[in-house]
């Protein structure tokens, strides 16, 4: 490139503002000399007129014509004069004369013209005036060409001047500032981009601007080298991708193809080629411009999918049809999603196919055996449902109540052919009649179908019952039975046909009151003595066989929305999931990857539901649905399938079952997490906790129900550890469930029976005397004998039936303190209350209605509850203690010592006793440890004033230890083991003899009778 030299710029810049500075300065230079010049020139002739004016003034007066000759002629020499003359005062001219120098043209101006200046003559002698006048004409042509002259002398001096100050300023910048700069841009022109090599600084530059300059330079080209060797490192990372993308492009099983943003076929890779039965490269040959239309076979859903891909930016997905150029089709799982080339901002879309051919065939294969009966290949009973479900719902959504007829079909006399010739006869009739059925009735709307055992159906759409098309097609139905069925070993048998006619909306609302209507149709028939047709009354029964209310009262929304989501969060409801659960069985029985399942229940959602109303519950789970399907990928399921029961079904293609069973848990784990923030809800502010159960669908899972029951099962796992944590299904789990649930059930039919029973154990004070007991629980099993209480208490609480079990141990032991206050006022009796008990809300009318049914005093029961549940919640505890304190009932702290004892709770709660744990007792009086818990609980409680109770007193020793310090009451087998209620009271009667008791005593209020005997 041609240089364009800065200093010369320079030059030509500083030649031209000088240019213009030098003309101005010359015009005012010059016309400022010219004026200087005639002004002093013309004072000069005045000076010297003033001079001789005296004399010539005394020429005159003395009329000497010689002197004032002499004196005009040397006046008139001066160079600035044309023209001298004088004049007397008569105006006569004395003397005149011309300057010799003067140019003729001046001097005859002059001749015509006014003076230049007059001065006057004064009298020398006499005070006489004026005498005469000094006229001057000056030469002005003479002056100004002499003025010119002299001003351009003064201006091309100083014109010299600049020119030479200009020269040693452009000498000066040349080699101070352009040589340096030059020198800098020809080394520079010599480094090439993205070496080490630096441009030198010379020192006398090294701090002034070519030396800034410079380090500029060098820093720039320090940063271009680093960016050169960072883009050839990435340029070779890149080629490595490249390479690595185009071996997975190349080699994968998955057919890869990309797309323009105008559908060109760009790239396609094999194994896309390889599906289609094409050679390498014959796809993108023929038919890069038509790639769509010509290998999809409606091509309308990948531009759709393309489209929502495009709308999202996001993947899609979806099933889609391919024809191979040979005709034949195949079934993919085709992922699309657009992306955009960062270097020209062009869209480009990008297909991942999978064969799922055989997927999809086994799913055909797997719906067909759904949809039909495997003996007769008749629709089958939930195909039939599912019909008339279906056509149910769209005729309520569109206010068009379409007619449809159902004809319910039984074979008469089937029972008798299975009887005699066996089954594989009965086999043969349906498979005929099947055949029969189907060959009278070939109307595209007409289905034939199987509920079961020997009851067929016929779907008619569009027709009503009372049409009389509808009982001609029943006549001929059974006329064409009547014929006899063949059997396998060639015998015949007569088997005939009732049939049952109702339709909808005319005599039911729903499937299930349409089906009921055929069939009572239909056994009216076989009342009358069979091989008839009947058709159902208007007003339909219900399945109870009551008469039915108005038509949509009687029918369950759900019964007419087959498809109806859960009402109050939206989601997917159990029905539904039911159905998904058996899709993902079949397509990972079918060779799809496993697929996890998640049940997440909240823990003691029923309490909150009691203390916040069912408002506050419904909040709850609508925000907990929505926590939930925040964590959740869109193609992820969520139901709800209980109260407060939420199931999630993951889909995960192309996994190990070890990572799905890790992200199906990690899932799990951030489902947990979303539910731990407070629930914000109007005023109100509260947690929540949960617990969540895993399993897999798997090859080998039977169907999605077990799933579902698998992860239900963890979950009531998760539930006795404590919840708040995922517990992955284990089939050691299935070993105690049965075990249980049966042991829970028959826990459930228990209560309230005489399996369940009360033994009191007696308790003592220092001196060896009865001072009351404790109620405890026992349950004798019909088939499995006394069930130990550690076993079926914990499954109490974990089932929720604590809740109810407790309720019937309160009332039953506020009855036995009756019957002990009738032989003793003095004596308690002690019941332990759950924690869960303690915290339902209805608990303190529950223990006020069970003091006044029974009539006990309230001072005589105590009821025993742990450390725990006071650490737990500390101020709901002393409400709900002082609640039932003013009932004039008292507290007792079970097992004391084992859990977080802590003085402060004692002090501030309305307690009255602490009962010392059996495990310190045991190690009385050897154990060291022992002995000095046990006396520092004994010092704590008397200085508190709490009345205390060691428990687990077996021997000797260890009463007379407790003895000796100070214990004031003891319980345990040496003073008596726990005796069933009616001899407790026994034996407290035989030992304090007092007066029989009055007809008012033997009776509790309320008219109950007392255990006492």
């Amino acid at each position: 490139m041609r240089s364009r030299s800065l200093h010369r710029r320079f030059q030509w810049a500083v030649v031209g503002v000088a240019g213009v500075m030098a003309i101005l300065v010359a015009v005012i230079l010059y016309l400022s000399a010219r004026s200087h010049y005639l002004e002093n020139s013309e004072a000069s002739a005045r000076a010297i007129a003033a001079a001789v004016q005296q004399t010539m003034a005394v020429g005159v007066y003395a009329r000497d014509e010689l002197l004032l000759k002499e004196l005009v002629d040397g006046l008139a020499r001066h160079p600035a004069v044309a023209r001298v003359g004088v004049r007397d005062a008569a105006g006569v001219t004395m003397a005149t004369n011309s300057n010799p120098e003067a140019e003729p043209a001046a001097v005859g101006r002059s001749a015509t013209a006014a003076p230049t200046f007059e001065s006057p003559l004064m009298s020398p002698f006499r005070y006489e005036g004026r005498i005469g006048d000094l006229q001057v004409w000056l030469d002005y042509q003479r002056l100004t060409s002499e003025a010119g002259r002299q001003a351009a002398l003064v201006v091309a001096a100083i014109t010299v001047l600049l020119v030479g100050v200009l020269g040693v300023f452009s000498m000066l910048a040349r080699r101070m500032l352009s040589r340096p700069m030059h020198q800098l841009a020809a080394e520079l022109a010599t480094i090439a981009p993205g070496t080490s090599r630096r441009v030198s600084i010379d020192p006398r530059h090294a701090v002034d601007e070519v030396g800034i300059v410079t380090t500029a330079v060098n820093r720039l080209l320090e940063m271009q080298q680093g960016a050169l060797e960072r883009e050839r490192a990435m340029r070779e990372e890149i080629s490595g991708l490249e390479a690595r993308y185009r071996g997975i492009f190349d080699s994968t099983s998955a057919g890869i193809f990309i797309l323009s943003a105008a559908g060109r076929l760009l790239h396609a890779n094999p194994a896309f080629e390889r599906l289609l039965n094409l050679q390498a490269g014959q796809v993108a040959a023929a038919h890069a411009e038509d790639f769509i239309s010509a290998f999809f076979l409606r091509p309308a859903q990948l531009q759709e999918l393309i489209d929502e891909a495009c709308s999202s930016l996001e993947p899609e997905s979806a099933d889609l049809e391919l024809i191979r150029p040979d005709g034949t089709k195949l079934w993919v799982h085709c992922m699309v999603s657009c992306m955009e080339r960062s270097e020209s901002s062009e869209q480009r879309v990008e297909g991942v196919l999978y064969d799922i051919t055989r997927r999809k065939n086994e799913e055909s294969a797997a719906q067909h055996r759904a949809e039909h009966d495997a003996l007769t290949g008749l629709k089958s009973r939930a195909y039939i449902e599912t019909l008339l479900g279906q056509h149910v719902d769209d005729a309520t959504l569109s206010q068009d109540l379409g007619d449809v007829t159902l004809m319910f079909i039984d074979l008469d006399g089937f029972k008798s052919v299975n009887d005699r010739w066996g089954h594989a006869a009965g086999d043969a009739v349906l498979v005929e009649a099947a055949r029969r059925l189907r060959t009278l009735f070939q109307r595209n709307g007409d289905v034939v179908g199987r509920l079961g055992g020997d009851e067929l159906v016929v779907v008619i759409m569009g027709v009503d019952a009372l049409h009389p098309s509808v009982s001609a097609l029943a006549r001929e139905l059974i006329d064409s039975f009547e014929q006899p069925f063949v059997l396998p070993n060639e015998e015949s048998a007569q088997v005939g046909a009732s049939v049952g006619v109702a339709s909808y909306p005319r005599h039911a609302t729903s499937v299930e009151t349409l089906i009921h209507a055929a069939d009572a149709a239909m056994y009216a028939v076989k009342q009358a003595g069979k091989g008839g047709v009947a058709i159902a009354e208007t007003r339909h029964a219900r399945p109870d066989g009551q008469p039915s209310g108005p038509p949509d009262s009687a029918v369950p929304p759900a019964s007419r929305a087959p498809w109806q989501r859960d009402a109050l969060t939206g989601l997917m409801d159990r029905r539904h999931l039911l159905e998904q659960l058996a899709s993902e069985q079949i397509q990972v029985a079918g060779g799809a990857g496993s697929a996890g399942v998640i049940c997440v229940d909240i823990d003691q959602f029923k309490l909150l539901n009691v203390a916040r109303g069912t408002q506050i519950g419904d909040d709850v789970l609508c925000e907990t649905a929505r926590r939930l399907k925040s964590v959740l990928r869109r193609g992820d399921t969520l139901a709800r399938t209980g109260s407060d029961e939420f199931v999630v079904v993951l889909r995960m293609e192309g996994r190990t079952d070890a990572d799905i069973r890790a992200l199906t848990e990690g899932v799990a784990a951030k489902l947990l997490r979303s539910l731990a923030a407070p629930f914000h809800l109007g005023p109100e502010s509260f947690h929540i906790q949960a617990s969540a159960g895993i399993s897999l669908i798997h090859a080998d899972t039977r169907d999605g129900l077990d799933a579902l029951r698998e992860a239900q099962l963890a979950l009531r796992r998760s539930k006795t550890q404590g919840g708040n944590h995922p517990v992955f299904f284990e089939h050691n789990m299935l070993a105690g469930f049965h075990e249980r649930l049966a042991l829970e059930q028959d826990l459930r039919a228990a209560i309230g029976s005489d399996q369940l029973f009360l033994h009191v154990q007696p308790q003592h004070d220092a001196h060896r005397r009865l001072t009351g007991g404790e109620a405890l629980l026992r349950w004798r099993h019909p088939s499995r004998g006394m069930v130990p209480p550690d076993q079926f208490i914990a499954l109490a609480e974990a089932s929720g039936l604590i809740i109810e079990l407790g309720a019937w141990v309160l009332r039953t032991g506020c009855g036995i303190l009756f019957d002990l206050h009738r032989e003793d006022p003095s004596l308690t009796l002690a019941v332990n209350i759950s924690p869960a008990q303690f915290k339902h809300p209805g608990f303190v009318d529950e223990v006020r209605h069970a003091l006044e049914t029974s009539g006990a005093r309230a001072s005589g029961l105590i009821l025993e509850i742990t450390e725990g549940l006071l650490i737990t919640d500390v101020n709901h505890a002393a409400e709900r203690l002082a609640e039932l304190v003013e009932l004039g009932v008292r507290f007792s702290i079970d097992d004391f010592g084992t859990g977080f004892s802590s003085l402060s709770y004692l002090r501030q709660l309305p307690l009255y006793e602490i009962k010392i744990d059996r495990s310190f007792i045991t190690g009385l009086p050897d154990d060291t440890a022992s002995v000095g818990i046990v006396c520092s609980i004994l010092s704590m409680g008397s200085h508190l004033g709490l009345h205390v109770v060691a428990e687990g007193v077996e021997t000797q020793e260890q009463s007379d230890f407790l003895h000796a310090n100070h214990c004031p009451s003891q319980q345990g087998w040496l003073h008596g083991r726990p005796l069933p209620a009616d001899s407790f009271v026994e034996n407290v009667r035989a030992a304090r003899p007092r007066m029989a008791p009055s007809a008012g005593d033997m009776v509790a209020p309320g008219g109950v009778p007392r255990i006492a005997g």
